[in-house]
C-alpha cells in the first residue's frame, strides 16, 4: 500500500466542477499519490457534460446524496490520513 499524500476533492453539484478543476491544477505537484474527485449522485450531475475532465483526476468517485451536514463531515473523517478540500459556497469550519 502506498503512503503517497492524496487530495480528496468533494463536490455535490456539477456546477462546482470549475473551480474542483482550478484547485486540483494548483495543488498537484504537493499530492504524488494524485487528487480524487468524490461528487455526490445526482440529477446535476446526469444533466452536465462532465466526463471530458474525468482525465484531470487520478480517480472519481460518487457518494449518494447526504441531506445533513453532519453526514458529510463523517463522509470526509472516514478518509483520515489524506488531505480534503471541499468546495462550497459557505466557508468551511475547521475543527
Amino acid at each position: 500500500m502506498t503512503n503517497e499524500p492524496k487530495l480528496w476533492i468533494v463536490i455535490s453539484r456539477s456546477d462546482r466542477l470549475p473551480n474542483a478543476l482550478v484547485a486540483a491544477d494548483a495543488l498537484r505537484e504537493r499530492f504524488s499519490g494524485g487528487i480524487h474527485l468524490l461528487r455526490e449522485e445526482s440529477k446535476w450531475w446526469k444533466n452536465a457534460k462532465w466526463q471530458e475532465f474525468v482525465g484531470e483526476f487520478a480517480e472519481v468517485h460518487a457518494f449518494p446524496k447526504i441531506r445533513t451536514c453532519r453526514g458529510l463531515k463523517d463522509l470526509v473523517a472516514s478518509r483520515s490520513g489524506k488531505g480534503c478540500l471541499a468546495l462550497s459556497r459557505r466557508p468551511a469550519r475547521i475543527g
